[in-house]
């Protein structure tokens, strides 16, 4: 499952490939139209979904693939629009890892419960994602093994048998060539993670950054350059906004860079972007 706010400009190519797109927003819902992407592919997620959003989906008999539940007045909302439109509707309940996204196990065994009452809505099974740019192998064995004894829970307490998990990884890039076994590392762990499963069922991967990261460069045209002192200052026409990301850490670090055109002798520069903001620095000497 391609999480499209990685590059929502890659959604109409990876539709052919991609079993299903993961769709956050109403804006990422409209690139997804206008791109032709099938809505039985879609997963229409986020933490955000409001009535004015959803009901015109519903009223123009839109098939959407699945939609995910986040809290029980999700859930209240999508039945009642299922239910007034009587639209047939798959759903799968996010599992909170402790952060604002989804529910908390008493929240979504409410949800199940309620859920037999709707005949139009099918609980194929649960989503969890606990964040991005994780490097712990300690920490993706631990939430597999928290998935698994849940699901299980779930078939023998309470008679649900779900078909169907997503699961977003969070699978780190190594932007910096800092760890270039990184990526191999925890695809091995998840092997291992997926091979020791009790549960038996669906597997559906939400990748986006491991994915879309490495398709294209950024391409930035220095405009204009001064000396301050003794240092030397390069102002380009991008900026950290298409460029810098963090992750989890706080702190600069140099991407690989490539000269495209020019030459001549070695100075030490820094290269800042165009945005009205000292933070605005691509490359620091």
């Amino acid at each position: 499952c391609y999480a499209m706010k990685a590059n929502p400009f890659l959604s109409g190519e990876i539709a052919a490939t991609a079993d299903f797109l993961e769709v956050c927003s109403p804006g990422e819902f409209r690139i997804c139209e206008r791109a032709g992407v099938p809505m039985k592919k879609i997963v229409l997620s986020g933490v955000c979904k409001r009535q004015d959003d959803l009901e015109p989906i519903f009223s123009r008999g839109l098939q959407i693939g699945t939609y995910t539940v986040e809290s029980v007045s999700q859930w209240e909302l999508l039945s009642m629009l299922s239910q007034k439109y009587g639209r047939a509707i798959h759903v799968l309940l996010r599992l909170t890892s402790g952060a604002q996204f989804g529910m908390a196990e008493a929240d979504l065994l409410c949800v199940l419960r309620e859920a037999g009452k709707n005949p139009l809505v099918s609980v194929d099974g649960i989503q969890y994602f606990s964040g991005t740019q994780k490097k712990s192998e300690a920490k993706v064995r631990e939430e597999w093994s928290r998935l698994d004894t849940f699901l299980e829970e779930l078939k023998n307490q309470y008679g649900f048998t779900a078909e169907k998990l997503e699961y977003g990884p969070g699978f780190p890039v190594d932007y910096f060539g800092t760890d270039p076994g990184l990526e191999q590392r925890m695809l091995n762990c998840l092997n291992e993670c997926l091979q020791s499963l009790r549960w038996q069922g669906i597997v559906v991967l939400e990748m986006g950054r491991e994915i879309a990261a490495s398709c294209g460069c950024y391409i930035t045209k220095v405009v204009d350059e001064k000396r301050v002192g003794s240092e030397h200052f390069a102002i380009v026409d991008g900026g950290i906004h298409q460029l810098h990301y963090d992750g989890q850490m706080i702190g600069m670090q140099t991407p690989p860079v490539f000269q495209l055109h020019g030459g001549g002798r070695k100075e030490t520069w820094t290269v800042f972007g165009a945005l009205c903001t000292k933070n605005d620095v691509l490359l620091k000497e």
